[in-house]
């Protein structure tokens, strides 16, 4: 996955008319996501943030890759 799939996925799961389960996220908090959705802190949010909000939502699914590493 790209990085701007998981921006474009990210913008899309925090939208103000998406409802957020807040209280079955571990470690967001509401003010974090009030937070994003208003653009405080846009810059510091970091991927591995983003992907962690988007597998608690069940927007993505981690699998593990069967192919052998290509040396």
């Amino acid at each position: 996955m790209t990085t701007e799939k998981i921006n474009q996925l990210f913008e899309e799961a925090i939208d103000k008319d998406n409802r957020i389960p807040i209280s079955k996220l571990e470690g967001i908090s509401k003010d974090k996501i009030y937070n994003w959705r208003n653009g405080r802190n846009a810059n510091s949010i970091t991927i591995g943030e983003k992907l962690n909000l988007l597998l608690q939502l069940g927007k993505i699914k981690i699998i593990e890759n069967d192919e052998p590493d290509r040396d």
